[in-house]
């Protein structure tokens, strides 16, 4: 009887609330909106940097020839 008692008691004390630390939503928002900011930045600078696909014979500079002479 006093054992199995004590094995209920440690039962009984193993089960806690796994709920774990509260979430920050403030700081998860704003690590969302730098990581969607970022990849929009370089989503952008890889449509304005990739070179416009020519056909032979064409002369026309490029959008970012500015670039070339830097």
């Amino acid at each position: 009887m006093i054992a199995t008692t004590q094995q209920n008691m440690t039962t009984e004390l193993d089960l806690g609330s796994s709920d774990g630390p509260p979430r920050n939503w403030k700081g998860i928002g704003i690590a969302m909106v730098v990581i969607l900011a970022v990849m929009s930045l370089v989503i952008l600078s890889v449509v304005i940097l990739t070179p416009v696909a020519r056909q032979p014979g064409e002369t026309t500079r490029s959008y970012c020839s500015w670039l070339n002479s830097l």
